[in-house]
Parts: C-alpha cells; sequence; structure tokens
C-alpha cells in the first residue's frame, strides 16, 4: 500500500505528466501498489489501485511507501 503524501495528486491513465486524468487522490488516501515491477522500468512512476478499483499511475514523490 502506498499513502498519498501531497496535498491532492493526480492519477493519469498513462506515465506521462501529459495523460489524461483518472481521479485526483486526496492527502492521506491508501493506494494499492498495482505493479511493484513498474517502479524500476519507469522511473519516477508507480501503477496504483484506488479502493473502488480506478487504476492509474501516479509520480513516486506524491506517496510514501516505496
Amino acid at each position: 500500500m502506498l499513502l498519498v503524501r501531497a496535498s491532492v495528486a493526480d492519477v493519469l491513465v498513462n506515465p506521462d505528466a501529459s495523460a489524461p486524468l483518472v481521479f485526483k487522490a486526496e492527502q492521506n488516501v491508501l493506494l494499492e501498489l498495482v505493479d511493484p515491477a513498474y517502479v524500476t522500468t519507469t522511473p519516477g512512476w508507480a501503477k496504483v489501485r484506488h479502493r473502488d478499483g480506478q487504476m492509474g499511475y501516479i509520480r513516486i514523490q506524491q506517496v510514501w511507501g516505496l
């Protein structure tokens, strides 16, 4: 699990700052790390899932727990 540490973090469709938004996660929201290997293949991003099932990519510096 990862904890959002930014006041609001964008979760995007792709690991790209210009990708479409999936959802916004507020500070202290827990997100499931979907693919731990992805962190090493795409530096700076993590693939996450919200408890309601939405999935996307978040910048690593916006979360705690890796």
